[in-house]
């Protein structure tokens, strides 16, 4: 059992700008040393949590006025005790070292990086900056709607660790002029409008490019969509760049059947998502899917998720139908408790 961690050791080998940007994305301004974010510990809308890599600690210049270094980031971003919050800064270190001179190497977690070269729009830094009010909100144990959707989340079988990986938040009822967005005025609104519910930003090699809203309250309306996809939104598909040839592919028609397989199965497939977009038929799209070793289509038990399933059966040489068993979807299938790793691991070694 460790009983004293080289607290000092550990904080010299970790870079504080990979810790938080792994959860916030990439630093949204720059001034001299200081990389500064959208505070996660209050809401925001101009970026006053500031990161120093040469001194290896954090401020909020806004409201909160909060302090530490990376272990006081995580225990308080991730509401985790000091041991457990040494154990994952281990991750971004490559070892956990004690005071008696032994270690542990876990594996290194991955970072949201952004291209040196990317620009950043108006819409995706508002984007950025929504997401993070809406995760912060999330977690306010004082707010009774943040309450119920975190348990409406778990409920479904999400643990604490793919909400935070995913930066799903609580969204709320409220009108942002098209300007804020850098949008023009279409004619027909001069709003973007916010609707209450779960908000699931979509990343592209760490820049965010779409946004969605599981709209609130959570149970399903017969004949009303419950997704509403902001205006401004790029078509890609959920999680398709982490792509790569060595690794089996799951298909997918939502979100959280992705991130259900992706949290169950993740070391053993890649969890990509359909979510409805008119871009997924593209040629990029096929050539991408083609190069890894499997693609199991697992649309919804149902005609519908058969008759969408063909077109990526018929398009894709290495692709078969893997139906969900028993329930709809991959997601459902969580919630109800069913061994999804099992049903991932059977259709890897069947025959297509």
């Amino acid at each position: 059992m460790i009983t004293r961690i080289d607290t000092e050791k550990l904080l010299a080998s970790v870079d504080l700008l990979d810790v938080v940007a792994a959860d916030l994305g990439p630093a949204q301004r720059c001034s001299g040393q200081w990389h500064f974010w959208c505070c996660p510990f209050h809401g925001e809308r101009t970026p006053s949590f500031g990161v120093n890599p040469e001194t290896r600690s954090w401020r909020c210049y806004g409201a909160c006025h909060k302090s530490g270094n990376a272990i006081d980031y995580v225990m308080r971003y991730k509401e985790i005790e000091f041991l457990d919050a040494c154990n994952y800064l281990a991750k971004f270190a490559g070892e956990l070292p004690t005071m008696d001179g032994t270690t542990t190497t876990p594996a290194r977690p991955k970072v949201f990086i952004k291209p040196p070269d990317a620009e950043v729009s108006t819409w995706q830094e508002r984007a950025h900056h929504l997401t993070q009010e809406c995760h912060s909100r999330l977690f306010d144990n004082t707010n009774p709607a943040s309450v119920n959707v975190l348990r409406w989340l778990h409920q479904r079988g999400l643990t604490i660790e793919t909400i935070q990986s995913a930066r799903l938040g609580h969204s709320v009822q409220q009108l942002d002029s098209r300007d804020l967005w850098g949008l023009p005025n279409d004619g027909y609104q001069d709003k973007v409008s916010l609707l209450p519910g779960v908000l699931i930003p979509w990343y592209e090699n760490g820049i965010i490019k779409r946004v969605i809203i599981r709209r609130y309250p959570l149970e399903e309306i017969e004949g009303i969509n419950p997704y509403k996809v902001l205006p401004g939104s790029a078509n890609l598909l959920y999680n398709l760049d982490r792509v790569d040839t060595s690794r089996p592919v799951v298909l997918v028609e939502g979100v959280f059947d992705a991130l259900s397989i992706q949290q169950e199965a993740g070391d053993l497939v890649h969890a990509v998502a359909t979510g409805g977009t008119g871009g997924a038929h593209t040629q990029e799209t096929i050539e991408k899917l083609s190069a890894t070793p499997l693609v199991l289509v697992s649309f919804d038990n149902d005609k519908a998720g058969d008759d969408g399933s063909s077109f990526w059966t018929i398009s894709l040489p290495n692709a078969k139908r893997w139906r969900p068993i028993i329930f709809k979807d991959p997601s459902e299938m969580l919630e109800q408790g069913f061994p999804l790793r099992k049903w991932i691991e059977t259709g890897l070694k069947s025959k297509r």
